[in-house]
């Protein structure tokens, strides 16, 4: 799902732009692409655990090469019961896991991109507070990838 929103000032033709993230040097990068999906999406049975966890997160490294992922706090989920969860730590994400693609344009025909995903509670936009000061504290040159128009 692309997302955009109207906005004063630089705009394409059409008086829409997409939002931009800020990072740690200041620099603002524009959010071209955002897909979210249910976290547990195809969960039918048991709870998330920490290790269900760690292998969605290597899945969608898998999908998206280059991807970076924002910590994410994982909420421990009480189990009541004498015996141990029998497939791993409960725990769970937030329930939406968004992957979104940026870009900033360089001097000549150069460009820098890359590929964000993180868990939120809710579906985007906006970008919830603690997701935008995680990006605040990445230098986008670090991450990204240099590219040719």
């Amino acid at each position: 799902m692309l997302l955009a929103f109207r906005v004063k000032g630089d705009a394409d033709m059409t008086g829409y732009r997409a939002p931009e993230i800020e990072f740690a040097n200041g620099e603002r990068v524009r959010l071209v692409e955002l897909r979210q999906t249910e976290t547990y999406e195809g969960l039918l049975e048991g709870l998330p655990t920490e290790e269900m966890n760690a292998r969605r997160i290597s899945a969608l490294r898998n999908k998206h090469p280059n991807l970076y992922v924002l910590p994410a706090k994982q909420t421990p989920i009480e189990w009541h019961h004498e015996r141990a969860y029998p497939f791993g730590t409960p725990a769970s994400l937030p329930p939406v896991q968004c992957v979104g693609r940026m870009y900033a344009l360089e001097e000549g025909i150069y460009f820098r991109t890359a590929t964000f995903a993180w868990f939120q509670s809710a579906w985007a936009l906006p970008i919830e507070p603690p997701v935008l000061m995680a990006f605040r504290e990445i230098e986008w040159s670090e991450v990204t990838v240099r590219e040719e128009l």
